[in-house]
C-alpha cells in the first residue's frame, strides 16, 4: 500500500498534480518551485546478487559490480520528487544544455513536454556548478545524494515493498525505457501518469540516469552507516537507467560508472536529482555531537567548503597569469585563472597531465572550463587580450593551506605556488 497522501496544489501549465506529505519541503528559486521529499532514517540491504536464489536481494541479472549485498544505515534526508527539470536549470543557470528540448508531445499524455523534461547532457562537474549556484540563490545546502541514499529512496525507504523497479515490479508502470519512450528514443516530461514509489517519488527508474556523489568502487563487505563511497577514482556513479535502457538497467540496484567530465554521447542520458540533509536528528544524537565538539581541540578548523579570492601567488618567471579564485569543496578543487596575452598573437591551453601537488600528493587535472586542453589551443588575438578560465581537480584535503599548480610535465614546467590561507 502506498502511504497516505494529501494534495497541496495543481500545476496548470504541465497538468501535474503535486502530491506531497506533511514533512516534504517546497523551495522556489527565480520563480521556479520544486519539492524535496522527506526520507526517514533507516536501514536496508543494498545491492543485489545472482548466486543464491533464497538469499537477500537475489536477481538473476545482477553482476559482480552490484555486490556484495550489505546492510546500510542512513540518517534522515530529503531527495527530489522529480529529476531536476530543464526549467529549474534555466532558472538557476540561465541556459539549457539539454539535447532533448522543444515542445514535442509527450508520448503517453499527448501534452507538450517543453522544459518540464529532465535536464541532461550535463557532466558531473556541470551539476556541481549548478548546485553551488542554487545554494547561493537559496541559502540552502543542496547536494547530490550519495549512492546509498539514492538506492534507499528508490527502494521506497522504510515503506519499501521490495520491488524490482522503483515503485513496481512492472516497469511500464513506473519508467520510460527503451520499449516505451517513443521513436526516436527521447526523454519524457516529469508527469504524474507514471506510478509513484512508496515515498511518492517519480522517475527513479528510467528517463535519464542520475549522477550521485560517490566515486565508483567495490561495495564494502560489512555493515556501514552513512557511506560516502571511495575517496577517489576515475569514474562517478550514475543510477536509475534511462530512456535508452533495457529493463534490467532500470532496476533499483543497477550501477553505472561514467567519467565525471564526460563530454561524449553518453551525457545525453544523464541528469541529476537533488538531495538535502535533514536537521531533525534525535536529541540524544545532538547531545552526543555537542559533547564531541566540546572534547575537540578548540583551535578553529578550516571550513569544508571555502572560496579564497585573489590568493597570494609566488610567480616564477611568469607575469601573465593571475589566480583569481580557489574554490575548495569536499568534492573538487576549482582554480579560476586569468591569462593575459603579452604578444600580438598567442594561444593558451593546459596540458592534460597538469596537476596540483598538495602535501606531497598529486591531484590530476580532471576538466577545464573556458579553455582548451592540450593539444588543442584556444586562440587569444591581440596584445593585452585576456582569457579567464577554470581548472578542476579532485578535492584536496580541507586542512591544506598551500599547493603547487603545475602547467605541464614537459621540459617547459611552469610552477605557480598558490597560497590558500
Amino acid at each position: 500500500m502506498k502511504k497516505l497522501l494529501f494534495i497541496v496544489g495543481l500545476l496548470l501549465m504541465t497538468g501535474q498534480t503535486m502530491v506531497v506529505n506533511a514533512q516534504d519541503k517546497q523551495f522556489t528559486v527565480n520563480g521556479e518551485s520544486f519539492y524535496m521529499v522527506y526520507v526517514e532514517k533507516g536501514s536496508f540491504w543494498m545491492g543485489a546478487q545472482n548466486r543464491d536464489r533464497n538469499g537477500q536481494n537475489y536477481d538473476p541479472a545482477a553482476g559482480p559490480f552490484e555486490g556484495p549485498v550489505h546492510k546500510v544505515t542512513l540518517s534522515s534526508y530529503y531527495i527530489g520528487e522529480f529529476e531536476v527539470t530543464q526549467k529549474l536549470w534555466k532558472a538557476v543557470m540561465g541556459n539549457n544544455p539539454s539535447k532533448w528540448q522543444g515542445n514535442n508531445l509527450d508520448f503517453h499524455t499527448g501534452r507538450e513536454s517543453g522544459d518540464n523534461r529532465p535536464v541532461e547532457n550535463v557532466s558531473w562537474f556541470d551539476c556541481q556548478n549548478f548546485i553551488n549556484k542554487l545554494n547561493e540563490l537559496t541559502g540552502e545546502h543542496f547536494r547530490m545524494p550519495t549512492e546509498a541514499e539514492w538506492e534507499f529512496a528508490a527502494r521506497g525507504g522504510n515503506d519499501s515493498e521490495n520491488t524490482r523497479y522503483s515503485g513496481s515490479n512492472d516497469i511500464n508502470e513506473v519508467a520510460y525505457y527503451t520499449n516505451n519512450s517513443s521513436t526516436p528514443n527521447r526523454t519524457q516530461s516529469n508527469n504524474d501518469h507514471l506510478e509513484r514509489n512508496e515515498l511518492d517519488i517519480v522517475n527513479m527508474s528510467g528517463n535519464v540516469r542520475e549522477w550521485v556523489s560517490d566515486w565508483a568502487g567495490d561495495y564494502p563487505g560489512t555493515d556501514v552507516t552513512n557511506p560516502q563511497g571511495p575517496d577517489g577514482g576515475e569514474f562517478k556513479i550514475c543510477r536509475g537507467g534511462c530512456f535508452r535502457s533495457n529493463a534490467d538497467e532500470c532496476t533499483v540496484w543497477k550501477r553505472f560508472g561514467f567519467i565525471p567530465n564526460i563530454s561524449n554521447y553518453q551525457t545525453i542520458e544523464v541528469g541529476l536529482r537533488l538531495a538535502l540533509s535533514a536537521d531533525d536528528e534525535d536529541e540524544d544524537e545532538e547531545e552526543e555531537e555537542e559533547e564531541e565538539e566540546e572534547s575537540m581541540n578548540t583551535e578553529e578548523s578550516l571550513p569544508a567548503d571555502r572560496i579564497i579570492n585573489n590568493p597570494a601567488v609566488n610567480y616564477t618567471g611568469v607575469n601573465n597569469i593571475k589566480i583569481n579564485k580557489v574554490h575548495l569543496t569536499p568534492e573538487y578543487t576549482a582554480v579560476e585563472i586569468t591569462y593575459t596575452n603579452l604578444y600580438q598573437s598567442n594561444s593558451c591551453s593546459f596540458d592534460k597531465r597538469g596537476h596540483i601537488t598538495a602535501n606531497g600528493v598529486d591531484y590530476t587535472l580532471t576538466r577545464a572550463e573556458g579553455i582548451a586542453i592540450y593539444p588543442n589551443k584556444t586562440e587569444i588575438q591581440g596584445k593585452g587580450a585576456t582569457l579567464t578560465f577554470t581548472l578542476y581537480f579532485p578535492a584536496i584535503p580541507a586542512e591544506t593551506t598551500s599547493f603547487d599548480l603545475i602547467e605541464s610535465e614537459s621540459s617547459k614546467w611552469k610552477w605557480y605556488g598558490i597560497s590558500v590561507k
